[in-house]
């Protein structure tokens, strides 16, 4: 290719870049360390409060003292006033009348969250639950299962307040429960804003299982166990295959009963039944194929 159509080609075509490429090292040094201070600030800033309680830090680093009612101003001075722990407003004194105008920027500390309702603690199931209703524009399925913390103040009949802080690193944490993806199949089929609805978003506390709990379980995992022992033994005694078989089918449908006692919560929780149909058609299925071996035998 000639030097005059390479020349024409750098002219004509495009020679997109990537932005880091056209940064040199100090200026790569200088984009990360904003970029690190940023994230810093997004971390301590979980909530209004937090927000501008960091950049009342960062504005006292840089020179800002706090404004106080009828005090003197000069030209130069760096002032800031917070409102109610939330709002805050930073000034620059300038050199002109405010007749000649001033400079000013805005900015929103927002934090979509859920907040707990005025009496959030409820139970269900044996389970403690605190009720929420969600603040901002959150894209609700993304807020159900994975680790969140609890954070605000609580302020006391003396009119101190006490900060609260739940769910760092190495304390618990709570969370929003979603269903099973087999126990899901309708909420599947849903559209993506409906599949789950802001009543949903309540906070899984703790929970105590049950004694029958425990009982049914262990009964279920033993008669798993036993039917898995029993059709091993007819492979090896063929005398006697029908008769074990027999009472493993059994066995079998004893455990998908207690599933069904699990699933239900004792029966006390409606599941719909689309969801036990397995359970359902297995348990009398094996009844069946065990009356049938038996009486064969």
């Amino acid at each position: 290719m000639s030097e005059e159509m390479k020349a024409l080609r750098e002219q004509l075509l495009r020679n997109d870049k990537n932005g880091y490429d056209t940064l040199d090292e100090a200026q790569l040094a200088e984009m990360e360390a904003y970029c690190t201070d940023y994230k810093a600030f997004l971390n301590a800033g979980k909530t209004e409060r937090l927000s501008a309680r960091a950049a009342i830090a960062a504005a006292e680093a840089k020179g800002f003292v706090q404004y106080k009612r009828g005090m003197a101003l000069k030209a130069g001075d760096k002032v800031y006033t917070c409102n109610r722990s939330k709002g805050l407003m930073l000034a620059v004194i300038g050199k002109e009348s405010l007749a000649e105008g001033a400079q000013i920027a805005a900015a929103h500390i927002d934090s979509p969250r859920l907040d707990l309702k005025p009496t959030p603690l409820y139970e269900d199931s044996e389970m403690a639950y605190f009720k929420t209703h969600y603040y901002g524009g959150i894209r609700k399925y993304q807020w159900v299962t994975i680790p969140l913390q609890l954070r605000g103040v609580v302020a006391k009949k003396d009119g101190s307040v006490v900060d609260v802080c739940i769910g760092e690193a190495g304390e618990p944490q709570l969370v929003i429960t979603d269903l099973l993806p087999h126990l899901g199949q309708e909420q599947s089929k849903k559209p993506l804003a409906e599949g789950i609805v802001g009543e949903q978003l309540n906070l899984l506390l703790g929970s105590k299982h049950q004694k029958i709990e425990h009982a049914v379980l262990l009964v279920r995992n033993i008669a798993v166990g036993a039917a898995l022992v029993l059709f091993i033994a007819s492979l090896l005694h063929a005398p006697m295959e029908a008769l074990l078989k027999g009472i493993a089918y059994f066995f079998g449908a004893a455990a998908y009963f207690c599933e069904i006692v699990l699933l239900t919560d004792c029966f006390t929780a409606k599941v719909p039944h689309k969801e036990l149909f397995m359970a359902y058609c297995f348990g009398p299925m094996y009844i069946l194929l065990g009356l049938s071996y038996l009486l064969g035998h």
